[in-house]
């Protein structure tokens, strides 16, 4: 009678989703899953590697964890990935999320790379700008020789450049 042993050398295929493309920064929801989804249960832990790129800056626009660990017996699991919310009026931010590398199981899909989207929503209203004039003595500026300061200043702050256009005048009161 002989034995015969039977190693199973199936790799799990591992895809990754989200629950939402877009989250709010302060409002709504500001959190949103990134799961990974095996196509066969493992015989052991399958280690999901992320990277996590685009305009957000991890640790300061949002918080991810980099790793999926698939437990043994499961074919799902999941990390939350939430917004870190800041006073800044900016333009929407995007989180690109893929998969770095794989421990106990392959990527789905390759060669082509699988890769995830998540906005991150600008809550803050556009600051309003407010211009004042330093004036010399008296509160008036000389004819020929005078000049003054204007001074422009944001209800809040701005992650944009802001310009304000300025009209010489020549009435006078």
């Amino acid at each position: 009678v002989k034995s015969v042993t039977i190693i199973n050398d199936d790799f799990a295929l591992v895809t990754l989703s989200v629950a939402s493309g877009q989250i709010g920064e302060d409002t709504g929801a500001t959190t949103t899953t990134v799961t990974a989804t095996l196509d066969i249960t493992s015989v052991a832990d399958v280690v999901v590697n992320l990277t996590a790129t685009g305009t957000a800056i991890r640790g300061t626009d949002y918080n991810l964890p980099l790793t999926i660990t698939v437990p043994t017996g499961s074919k799902i699991a999941s990390v939350v990935l939430s917004s870190i919310g800041d006073t800044l009026y900016e333009r929407v931010e995007d989180v690109m999320i893929s998969i770095a590398s794989i421990v106990g199981g392959l990527e789905a899909g390759l060669p082509t790379k699988q890769q995830l989207k998540v906005d991150i929503l600008n809550d803050e209203a556009i600051p309003t700008v407010s211009l004042s004039v330093g004036v010399g003595n008296n509160g008036s500026i000389g004819e020929v020789t005078g000049s003054t300061t204007v001074t422009a200043s944001l209800s809040l702050g701005s992650g944009l450049d802001v310009t304000v256009p300025l009209i010489k005048g020549s009435a006078a009161i």
